[in-house]
């Protein structure tokens, strides 16, 4: 399993952040490798990306706090993204594990940022 993640500050409130992740058609606005995300279920997402297809289960979903995305199929990539609230700030922690032949999944820091604050 290849693990990989980075931190970020932004200058938003935590629930709002967590709003604009929970978007999660706008997640190839960030993540390069996804084409497409599709919510099919109340904890279900659908990702086509161009190295192939797989499905998402969202096992952690606490508005201002976390957002956790596993995998079905063992040989897809897991996200998990992780807010601490400041008195100004927010930092936004981000945390992929994907298997070594697994489809590469790479969400961009400077990306999620401008997302971030709208």
């Amino acid at each position: 399993m290849r693990q990989s993640g980075w931190t970020v500050e932004v200058p938003v409130p935590a629930d709002l952040a967590y709003a604009r992740l929970a978007d999660f058609a706008r997640m190839p606005e960030y993540v390069d490798g996804l084409e497409h995300v599709r919510r099919v279920g109340d904890d279900l997402l659908r990702i086509s990306a161009g190295s192939g297809r797989w499905d998402w289960r969202i096992t952690e979903a606490m508005p201002g706090r976390c957002l956790v995305l596993e995998p079905l199929d063992a040989a897809g990539p897991a996200l998990r993204i992780a807010l601490a609230p400041g008195a100004v700030m927010t930092t936004v922690t981000v945390r992929v594990s994907q298997p070594q032949d697994g489809p590469p999944l790479c969400p961009r820091r400077e990306r999620l940022a401008a997302l971030l604050m709208g």
